[in-house]
């Protein structure tokens, strides 16, 4: 697979108004992005993830490493063509209507004519924004769904290989945060590629391809989710019946007793050496049975947690 974009050992200090204190936004970061997928950069608030797309984007200007992007380098005007961004919290002219500021946004890219018309009607389309009155309805009268879904259509108004949103599904309902997914899946099978920032880790863990963690400027973990989320090898979840429950103390040697309900009793073994053993002596010495036995699954929440704990903790 091409890498369409590699971000090479980026750093950025910052300054404080008063006394020039330094602050470190990001620090050594390093990783590149496949043609055609959706990566996500996952982090807490403050942990680096704007300054690291506003460097992509090139509305801020690292200390130092290198950006590349279809092999052209950040100081390159080209390079800016390839890019469309939608900020945080986009602003737009209250007094426009959609339409109009799309084609003046159109316009600044070369735009014209019936290509200009064809080019609003797509993306329109596209965003969903059909569904409204986008010749005569003022922005101000916007939906905080529909501001969205207007950022979305002005970053893909030039059809660039590459769109970088910045927490696109802050401050939506569930029924919003479900169209701008859907939205972005939809950019992937037009063979877009997506970089989205977010701290909703299902969001993430619903639509991305790769993600990266990002720790107080650093980034500490970069993979493809399945491979993050896959299960620790030995690790199940097993759902037990006995017939006399003071035979719980035997089931201590075969994994960690999670919770007892009555008669049943839930357990993770934590080898298959374990997991084989505990069905074994099941078969032999206990009375009862196994109701569930099913390989633990993790969740990008479960990550995430891990890989913050032990940041944490390294710094102590």
């Amino acid at each position: 697979m091409n890498n369409i974009l590699i971000v090479d050992k980026l750093s950025k200090t910052y300054r404080s108004a008063f006394f020039r204190i330094k602050h470190r936004g990001i620090d050594n970061i390093s990783f590149t992005i496949n043609e055609g997928e959706i990566f996500g950069l996952l982090g807490p608030n403050g942990a680096g993830k704007t300054t690291i797309l506003k460097i992509i984007v090139g509305i801020l200007r690292a200390d130092v490493g290198k950006l590349l992007l279809n092999n052209i380098s950040v100081n390159n005007i080209e390079y800016k063509k390839l890019i469309g961004f939608l900020p945080e919290n986009p602003y737009f002219h209250n007094y426009l209507t959609a339409y109009e500021f799309l084609s003046i946004s159109g316009s600044l890219w070369g735009l014209r004519g019936i290509k200009l018309k064809d080019r609003i009607s797509e993306v329109v389309k596209l965003t969903g924004l059909s569904r409204f009155d986008i010749e005569k309805m003022k922005i101000k009268y916007y939906s905080k769904g529909m501001i969205q879904r207007l950022g979305i259509a002005h970053a893909i108004l030039n059809n660039p290989p590459l769109i970088i949103f910045d927490e696109p599904l802050s401050g939506l309902d569930p029924i919003g945060r479900k169209e701008v997914r859907d939205i972005i899946l939809e950019l992937k099978k037009d063979g877009k590629t997506v970089i989205f920032s977010s701290h909703i880790l299902q969001d993430v863990e619903m639509i991305c391809d790769r993600v990266g963690i990002i720790a107080k400027g650093e980034l500490i973990r970069v993979g493809v989710l399945e491979e993050m989320l896959a299960n620790p090898k030995g690790y199940y979840e097993v759902k037990i019946e006995l017939q006399d429950v003071h035979n719980v103390s035997e089931l201590t040697k075969y994994g960690k007793i999670m919770d007892i309900e009555g008669n049943k009793v839930f357990l993770l073994t934590e080898s298959e050496r374990q997991k084989d053993e505990l069905i074994r002596m099941m078969f032999t010495n206990i009375k009862g049975r196994i109701i569930k036995l099913l390989p633990l699954q993790r969740n990008l929440e479960d990550e995430f947690m891990s890989l913050f704990r032990t940041c944490n903790n390294d710094e102590k």
